[in-house]
Protein backbone atom coordinates (compact mmCIF):
# COMPACT_ATOMS: atom_id res chain seq x y z
CA UNK A 1 0.00 0.00 0.00
CA UNK A 2 3.28 2.46 0.34
CA UNK A 3 4.54 1.73 -2.58
CA UNK A 4 0.93 2.71 -4.27
CA UNK A 5 0.51 6.09 -2.14
CA UNK A 6 -1.90 5.65 0.19
CA UNK A 7 -0.20 6.50 3.51
CA UNK A 8 -0.01 9.62 2.10
CA UNK A 9 -2.79 10.45 -0.43
CA UNK A 10 -2.47 14.07 -0.86
CA UNK A 11 1.11 14.29 -1.70
CA UNK A 12 2.80 14.19 -5.43
CA UNK A 13 3.18 10.70 -6.91
CA UNK A 14 7.08 12.15 -7.15
CA UNK A 15 6.81 12.31 -3.42
CA UNK A 16 5.74 8.91 -2.27
CA UNK A 17 2.08 9.83 -2.54
CA UNK A 18 -1.17 8.65 -4.51
CA UNK A 19 -1.33 12.08 -6.63
CA UNK A 20 -5.30 12.89 -5.81
CA UNK A 21 -6.30 16.14 -6.66
CA UNK A 22 -7.60 18.61 -4.05
CA UNK A 23 -11.07 18.09 -5.07
CA UNK A 24 -9.96 13.95 -4.43
CA UNK A 25 -7.96 14.27 -1.24
CA UNK A 26 -11.45 16.32 0.32
CA UNK A 27 -13.73 13.77 -0.87
CA UNK A 28 -11.38 11.23 0.68
CA UNK A 29 -11.22 12.71 4.23
CA UNK A 30 -14.91 13.07 4.33
CA UNK A 31 -15.89 9.87 3.87
CA UNK A 32 -13.42 8.43 5.61
CA UNK A 33 -14.32 9.37 8.93
CA UNK A 34 -18.37 7.72 7.21
CA UNK A 35 -16.46 4.28 6.94
CA UNK A 36 -14.96 3.87 10.45
CA UNK A 37 -11.51 4.30 8.59
CA UNK A 38 -9.62 6.67 10.95
CA UNK A 39 -8.14 3.80 12.75
CA UNK A 40 -7.47 1.94 9.74
CA UNK A 41 -5.81 4.68 8.55
CA UNK A 42 -3.43 5.18 11.45
CA UNK A 43 -2.53 1.14 10.55
CA UNK A 44 -1.69 2.43 7.09
CA UNK A 45 0.65 4.02 8.58
CA UNK A 46 2.20 0.52 10.15
CA UNK A 47 1.68 -1.03 7.35
CA UNK A 48 -0.36 -3.59 8.73
CA UNK A 49 -3.20 -4.46 6.34
CA UNK A 50 -4.75 -6.88 8.44
CA UNK A 51 -6.17 -5.25 10.95
CA UNK A 52 -7.81 -3.05 7.73
CA UNK A 53 -8.97 -6.08 5.96
CA UNK A 54 -10.56 -7.33 9.51
CA UNK A 55 -12.13 -3.59 10.24
CA UNK A 56 -13.55 -3.61 6.58
CA UNK A 57 -14.93 -7.20 6.94
CA UNK A 58 -16.59 -6.50 10.12
CA UNK A 59 -18.24 -3.41 8.39
CA UNK A 60 -19.37 -4.76 5.37
CA UNK A 61 -20.95 -8.00 7.80
CA UNK A 62 -23.00 -5.41 9.30
CA UNK A 63 -23.81 -3.73 6.47
CA UNK A 64 -24.90 -7.04 4.89
CA UNK A 65 -27.17 -8.07 7.70
CA UNK A 66 -28.88 -4.54 8.15
CA UNK A 67 -29.38 -4.52 4.12
CA UNK A 68 -31.34 -7.96 3.83
CA UNK A 69 -33.53 -7.87 7.53
CA UNK A 70 -34.60 -4.39 6.49
CA UNK A 71 -35.37 -5.65 2.95
CA UNK A 72 -37.33 -8.71 4.54
CA UNK A 73 -38.66 -6.00 6.54
CA UNK A 74 -40.24 -3.54 3.61
CA UNK A 75 -41.54 -7.00 1.79
CA UNK A 76 -43.52 -8.90 4.40
CA UNK A 77 -43.08 -12.56 4.71
CA UNK A 78 -43.19 -12.87 0.78
CA UNK A 79 -39.57 -11.64 1.01
CA UNK A 80 -38.76 -15.01 2.20
CA UNK A 81 -40.38 -16.77 -0.86
CA UNK A 82 -38.24 -17.54 -3.52
CA UNK A 83 -40.72 -15.19 -5.89
CA UNK A 84 -38.47 -12.08 -4.82
CA UNK A 85 -34.65 -11.59 -4.82
CA UNK A 86 -34.23 -10.24 -0.98
CA UNK A 87 -34.42 -14.10 0.18
CA UNK A 88 -31.67 -15.25 -2.22
CA UNK A 89 -29.83 -11.92 -1.23
CA UNK A 90 -30.35 -12.84 2.69
CA UNK A 91 -29.05 -16.42 2.46
CA UNK A 92 -26.06 -15.32 0.58
CA UNK A 93 -25.11 -12.90 3.19
CA UNK A 94 -25.36 -15.25 5.94
CA UNK A 95 -23.50 -18.13 4.25
CA UNK A 96 -20.72 -15.33 3.19
CA UNK A 97 -20.96 -14.52 6.48
CA UNK A 98 -19.94 -18.17 7.71
CA UNK A 99 -17.53 -19.15 5.34
CA UNK A 100 -15.34 -15.43 5.61
CA UNK A 101 -16.25 -14.47 9.46
CA UNK A 102 -19.14 -12.80 10.94
CA UNK A 103 -18.32 -9.07 11.98
CA UNK A 104 -17.97 -10.86 15.49
CA UNK A 105 -15.49 -13.19 14.43
CA UNK A 106 -13.76 -10.57 12.52
CA UNK A 107 -13.64 -7.95 15.57
CA UNK A 108 -12.42 -10.56 17.58
CA UNK A 109 -9.69 -11.49 15.37
CA UNK A 110 -9.30 -7.53 14.80
CA UNK A 111 -8.65 -7.16 18.96
CA UNK A 112 -6.71 -10.19 18.98
CA UNK A 113 -4.19 -9.00 16.12
CA UNK A 114 -3.68 -5.58 18.11
CA UNK A 115 -3.19 -7.15 21.13
CA UNK A 116 -5.73 -7.14 23.22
Amino acid sequence: MAEQGWTVPEWPREYGGAGLSAAEARVLRAEMPAAELPRAAAELRHLRPEPLVCVAKAKAGDTATLAVQEGVQMHGGIGMTDEFDIGFFMKRARTAQEWLGDANWQLDRWATLRGY
